[in-house]
């Protein structure tokens, strides 16, 4: 496919992020999909209380989808638009160690679990004949569970090769059996209008919950885009002035993230006869 060229405007050239850009954009993607995935897996438990196993089924799928989604985000910074939860688990699988035994399907009793789950996006919600027992949501969610906690060891050890310095922030931890979650009321269940109103209102709080912690990684990114420039000004200040730093000075400033401390070293930087004054 050919663009037209007026000639009056140039496409911005590709670059490569840097190590703290890759971490904020892999950090930011993470704590909003697998939260997201953690809020369809606990609205799962509260579909099984109830016995409507197959609205269970279906945000246990989603809840999958999205933690397959938050690796993908994190390793390659890409996710297809794909609902194929077979397609992700056998492209993730190679991303980590932790996530080749992710969803077995190797036995016969793995393989039918396995295609229950996948079958929920489209026959749980659309086919009157698709059955799934409380016993079998029972096994799937552990199975979602167990996923999720692949995944979070995954991305935890991708997420820590981004850093030069420092620490990483604490990620958002895997949902637990019995957590309690608080969902819009219980509809009349003879009307099928009203269930399909109440599910999609249960996703919608789930994106937005998950939007609101992307929210918040957007502005502790901004923190410490602001904190890591600090940095790099200080040093930049002490070698312009001749003083010699250590490998453990370096890093001791490079990976400072508390504000006070930072304008107190700016400020000193000028005017210390040494790295250890300061």
């Amino acid at each position: 496919m050919l663009l037209y060229d007026s000639g009056r405007f140039k496409l911005a050239r590709p670059k490569a992020l840097t190590p703290a850009e890759r971490l904020a954009l892999a950090q930011r993607n993470f704590d909003y999909w697998y939260q997201s995935a953690n809020e369809f897996w606990s609205g799962a438990g509260y579909f099984i209380a109830r016995g409507l196993g197959p609205n269970a089924a279906f945000l246990l799928h989603q809840a999958t989808e999205r933690y397959f989604h938050a690796v993908l985000l994190v390793f390659t910074g890409y996710k297809p638009k794909s609902h194929d939860i077979q397609a992700l688990a056998e492209q993730t699988a190679p991303m980590h160690p932790s996530l080749a035994g992710a969803l077995p399907r190797s036995e016969p009793e793995d393989k039918r679990l396995f295609d229950l789950l996948k079958r929920a996006y489209i026959d749980a919600r659309y086919s009157k004949s698709y059955r799934v027992t409380a016993s079998e949501l029972t096994a799937m969610r552990e199975r979602v569970l167990d996923v999720a906690e692949r995944v979070r060891k995954a991305c935890g050890d991708k997420l820590t090769g981004f850093l030069l310095n420092g620490a990483l922030t604490e990620l958002p931890a895997a949902p637990s059996i019995g957590e309690s979650v608080d969902l819009p009321n219980l509809p009349d269940l003879a009307d099928p209008k009203a269930v399909e109103a109440w599910r999609d209102a249960i996703v919608q709080m789930s994106q937005e919950r998950g939007e609101q912690r992307f929210r918040e990684g957007e502005q502790l990114g901004e923190a410490r885009g602001r904190q890591q420039e600090r940095a790099r000004a200080i040093l930049g200040v002490l070698e312009r002035r001749g003083l010699v730093l250590s490998d453990a000075q370096v890093e001791r400033i490079a990976a400072c993230r508390d504000e006070a401390t930072l304008a107190q070293w700016w400020e000193r930087a000028w005017s210390v006869e040494s790295v250890e004054e300061l």
